[in-house]
C-alpha cells in the first residue's frame, strides 16, 4: 500500500517554506483521538549536496507543519511524514518538492 500524497510543491533553494497538513478529517471523529506531540518521522530522498533540510513539528492537536529550506537545484525530493496518534493509529504521506533556482 503506498502513502497518501499531500501534494507536489515547487520552491527556491535559498527560500524556506512552511507546509501545514490538517490531520483532522483522517481522525476518528467518535474517539478523544489526538497526533502524538512526538516529532513527527521523516524521510527524505534522494540524498543531495546541498541537502534538502526538513524539519517537522505538531502543530496543535491535529496539524503537522514542515519547514522546507534547500536542496540541489533541478532536484526532485520525496519526503515521507509518518505520524501517530495518542490511540496508536500510524499514518504515513508523502510530499514532493522540486527544487528550481529561477
Amino acid at each position: 500500500m503506498s502513502a497518501s500524497n499531500l501534494g507536489s510543491f515547487d520552491q527556491q533553494p535559498r527560500e524556506v517554506v512552511f507546509y501545514t497538513f490538517d490531520y483532522e478529517c483522517w481522525l476518528d471523529s467518535d474517539l478523544p483521538e489526538l497526533l502524538d506531540p512526538g516529532v513527527p518521522a521523516l524521510v527524505i530522498a534522494p540524498v543531495t549536496t546541498p541537502a534538502l533540510v526538513v524539519v517537522a513539528q505538531v502543530v496543535g492537536t491535529m496539524k503537522v507543519r514542515l519547514s522546507v529550506s534547500g536542496g540541489k537545484d533541478q532536484s526532485q525530493y520525496k519526503i515521507d511524514v509518518t505520524v501517530l496518534t495518542d490511540a496508536g493509529q500510524i499514518k504515513e504521506n508523502e510530499i514532493d518538492i522540486r527544487v528550481v533556482d529561477n
